[in-house]
Parts: C-alpha cells; sequence; structure tokens
C-alpha cells in the first residue's frame, strides 16, 4: 500500500459517455455554486483540461475523456500530500459523492 505521507490521491469517474459528461457538468456546476463562478477556469464545459480553485485554497485539475475523468490537486511547494489529500477528500465527499449516486451509466471513486 502507497504511503500516505507522499502519495497524493486522485478522484476517478468512468462510465458510459453519457454518464461522464453528465457527472462532469453536474460537478462544474455544483463548483461554481459552492465556489463562485470564478473558482472554474473558462469554457469548462468545452475542454478536456480545466481547474477548479476549491474552498480551500486548492486547485484541482479535472482531465477527461468522452467517458472517464480524473481529479487531482496540483502540487505546490507549500502542501505534503497529507494536507492536498484532505483537500481532496473533502471536495470528494461534498461535490463528487452526491451526485454520482444521481448519475446513471457512471462510477466514481477516490484512490491513492
Amino acid at each position: 500500500m502507497n504511503d500516505p505521507h507522499t502519495t497524493a490521491k486522485e478522484i476517478w469517474a468512468t462510465g458510459s459517455t453519457v454518464g461522464a459528461t453528465t457527472l462532469f457538468e453536474k460537478i462544474i456546476e455544483a463548483s461554481k455554486y459552492r465556489c463562485g463562478a470564478n473558482a472554474v477556469s473558462e469554457n469548462a464545459l468545452n475542454v478536456d483540461s480545466i481547474t477548479i480553485k476549491w474552498i480551500d485554497g486548492a486547485i484541482l485539475e479535472i482531465n477527461r475523456t468522452d467517458s472517464s475523468f480524473w481529479i487531482r490537486l496540483a502540487q505546490s511547494a507549500q502542501s505534503e500530500p497529507p494536507n492536498l489529500n484532505k483537500s481532496l477528500e473533502s471536495f470528494y465527499q461534498e461535490i463528487v459523492e452526491p451526485l454520482k449516486d444521481k448519475t446513471g451509466g457512471v462510477a466514481a471513486g477516490l484512490s491513492w
């Protein structure tokens, strides 16, 4: 098992193209509602890679394909993986987890 002191977590989602796109769009809208419209990079729905500034100041990077996406935290010199992991866990619990259960054709989780 990976050492939580040296490894950052990531959120993954995969499934049907429609399900993954729907979940992605719901995550963007929920992030804008929770963090403000300026927290999400412009034209978020039209690109394969976007950023979100989470409520604790952490920057999340979302990279997607047609049927999947990954959410990782941008590394910074001041933050260690355990702190970054707390930010990602918070985003998962507050944004992704409630939405994934309401989106058909997709599975999502938090992993090392």
